[in-house]
């Protein structure tokens, strides 16, 4: 497994350091909002979106940085449900419902 490693605060972090400008958290909402937009896209629905799985990298003079959207584990594919009867499906297919 290879994951990557992002530098930087999470949205958490930011928001606990007190007020923060208007132009900045509605820069990242437009990035939260696009990023989630492309998930959707690909017919993927997050589920567990909190400030904490959002992480802030490299801000810098003013510009509140780059927005990336972490732990997709409780994401869905959208439209797809579950075998019924409690039944797993085979590795290779989980995949496609969970």
């Amino acid at each position: 497994m290879v994951t990557e490693l992002v530098e930087g605060d999470s949205l958490q972090a930011v928001l606990d350091q007190g007020p923060a400008p208007t132009r900045m958290l509605l820069e990242l909402a437009v990035q939260i909002a696009d990023g989630l937009a492309a998930a959707h896209q690909a017919g993927l629905v997050h589920r567990d979106l909190k400030p904490a799985n959002i992480m802030v990298t490299g801000p810098a003079s003013g510009h509140p940085g780059k927005v990336k959207i972490l732990d997709f584990g409780l994401s869905k594919v959208a439209g797809l449900t579950p075998p019924q009867g409690g039944e797993r499906p085979a590795a290779e297919t989980a995949s496609e419902w969970w």
